[in-house]
């Protein structure tokens, strides 16, 4: 019996990695959503029981208090930490405001985490995108500023994004050379996926020159492909 092969075209790859991203959205979504409903409700359970132990402990000793007092700083950084986690997986500000608030909520985590000066600029209104565009679109902002981040050069990042009446733009640029890695490295594959992103969003992606000496990444979107359809 002769061997059987598989032509694989690269639609083939495309198909694949659509389903593994969307495959990945919908776990993340489902632990977040198990994190906040019952890991979230027992560690707060637990900060309020110590609370009235501590309220009635006028008759235990010194080094009991002290420990009460200790479980309670720890359940309430277990509870941050529960917090963080779930913004990371499924950003609750992307579903319960909308994409604008998302993305201005990540620049500055971002900013934060890495000491860098940082602006961002957004339309003034919310835009009703589908469910799979707007998570599509804050990780393609989460990917481009995480390909930024693999060069310790840049120290100030920005963030635009734009509308008009057939797309969505996202601009993002710096004050120092940062082109995209180019290597079998985590930045390339991060690179990868964003660029696969763009694609199924019908989207296109521009890398020029940001005065003085910067690198700016222009990501334009068609928004026939992504807005909500009003009933």
């Amino acid at each position: 019996m002769q061997p059987s092969h598989l032509d694989v075209r690269e639609s083939d790859h495309s198909a694949l990695l659509t389903y593994l991203q969307a495959s990945v959205e919908i776990q993340k979504a489902l632990l977040a959503r198990e994190l906040h409903d019952n890991l979230g409700g027992l560690v707060l359970a637990a900060v309020m029981d110590v609370a009235w132990a501590e309220e009635h402990s006028s008759s235990l000793t010194t080094r009991t208090r002290g420990t009460l007092a200790r479980a309670r700083e720890a359940l309430r950084s277990a509870l941050d930490m529960n917090r963080r986690i779930i913004e990371e997986l499924r950003p609750s500000l992307l579903d319960n405001v909308g994409l604008f608030a998302a993305l201005s909520w990540e620049l500055k985590q971002v900013c934060a985490r890495t000491g860098r000066r940082c602006s961002g600029h957004y339309p003034p209104s919310e835009m009703h995108f589908t469910p799979e565009a707007s998570i599509a679109l804050f990780r393609i902002a989460q990917e481009a500023l995480a390909i930024s981040n693999t060069h310790s050069s840049v120290t100030t990042a920005e963030l635009s994004v734009s509308t008009d009446r057939e797309t969505i733009t996202l601009r993002f640029a710096n004050e120092e050379i940062a082109s995209p890695p180019v290597g079998l490295d985590r930045g390339a594959a991060v690179f990868a996926s964003m660029l696969h992103r763009i694609r199924v969003l019908g989207g296109n992606m521009e890398i020029s020159p940001s005065p003085p000496n910067g690198t700016a990444l222009t990501i334009t979107i068609p928004l026939t492909r992504i807005l909500l359809t009003q009933s």
